[in-house]
């Protein structure tokens, strides 16, 4: 990754899933409940990070990385909405 533009590739590829499927996940996280939704995403999560120790080049980092922004657009949406779910209106200040 230190000739060419395989670096650069590899950081958008995470950016583009993030930003497009952060209004989907929060759908499935309310109609699965963050109960399940959350730990099912932190395990997700933990599988794609322990296969990039077993990448060799920058073409196998694309599609990692592409998963990887799928399953962390979910979990700040998520987060908030178990907070909300959790606390009352006057409570949140």
């Amino acid at each position: 990754m230190s000739r060419g533009y395989g670096y650069n590739l590899v950081n958008l590829c995470f950016f583009i899933t993030y930003v497009l499927c952060q209004p989907f996940m929060i759908i499935v996280c309310r109609k699965v409940g963050p109960r399940l939704f959350l730990p099912g995403i932190c395990i997700a999560w933990g599988a794609v990070i322990i296969g990039f120790g077993f990448t060799d080049d920058w073409q196998s980092l694309i599609p990692l990385r592409l998963v990887l922004g799928l399953l962390e657009s979910g979990y700040f949406p998520g987060c908030l909405y178990l907070l909300s779910c959790w606390y009352t209106k006057c409570e949140f200040g």
